[in-house]
């Protein structure tokens, strides 16, 4: 299995969701900026893998894989495109067997599907299904709690697309009685809600099961709220609107914790 990964993106969500994803599969993950750090990183680190997000101008203008080759000749290479492998490419052929090219896709589960059939050990290459892979990445039911119905569809929609189990939850009391009958792994969890406020919530589901992963996901821009939120055990806090692609990525961050 490969040891020490760097991902390269001007992307932080892409970033994020590549660390949170790599690290809790025990991977040992560096992340950078820019092309012109990748040279200096492979001068003091020995990489097994470099996963470079590649857009289509710099690749052409810059010739990223020849400084690599030159510095490393065994690394291996994945490059995240966003057009076409022949637009990327142009005329060139891709004739080093390890450098991966793979598609950018709005899915991101089937992104991380492609880069850890690459990442897998020869003796254990196979198909992965997109089933098997969010098994692979996390196993367990998702609760959302949110009083307002348009933020609730939004969620719940995207995850049940990404294939997960996701059930609803529209007052802090609702969440208690559900979270007590399903011990859902992961809540996500909003603050300002009739009656029991999120925190409230967020202290009784700690009490309950301190294992849990909660995520909050408020427009309260308050370092104080951010603050508590964080003692009384949150682990991470999303500020409305969020990138639905992050909020999946803490979700897949939590796996290994689930596979233990």
């Amino acid at each position: 299995m490969f040891k020490h990964i760097l991902v390269v993106s001007g992307d932080l969500e892409l970033r994020d969701l590549l660390y949170n994803v790599l690290i809790n599969l025990n991977y040992k993950v560096t992340t950078i900026l820019a092309f012109d750090e990748i040279i200096e990183m492979l001068n003091k680190e020995k990489l097994d893998c470099i996963i470079i997000d590649i857009d289509t101008q710099d690749f052409k203008r810059e010739p990223i894989l020849k400084e690599i080759r030159k510095n490393d000749n065994r690394v291996k290479v994945i490059g995240l495109i966003s057009g076409s492998i022949e637009e990327t490419m142009g005329e060139e052929p891709l004739v080093d067997n390890r450098i991966h090219l793979l598609k950018k896709d709005a899915d991101t589960t089937k992104l991380v599907q492609s880069i850890l059939e690459i990442l897998k050990e020869k003796q254990a290459e196979k198909e992965l299904k997109r089933e098997e892979v969010l098994q692979l990445q996390f196993t367990g039911n998702i609760l959302i709690v949110d009083d307002e119905e348009e933020a609730i569809c939004l969620v719940s929609g995207f995850l049940h697309r990404k294939g997960y189990v996701a059930d609803i939850a529209l007052s802090g009391e609702e969440a208690l009685l559900k979270f007590k009958t399903n011990r859902p792994k992961v809540v996500i969890l909003d603050i300002l809600m009739p009656g029991m406020d999120g925190l409230l919530v967020l202290k009784q589901i700690k009490e309950l099961d301190s294992s849990v992963l909660v995520i909050i996901t408020s427009a309260i821009q308050d370092d104080k709220v951010i603050k508590e939120t964080k003692e009384l055990g949150a682990a991470a806090y999303l500020i409305k609107p969020f990138s639905l692609e992050k909020l999946e990525g803490l979700i897949l961050s939590s796996a290994s914790a689930n596979r233990r």
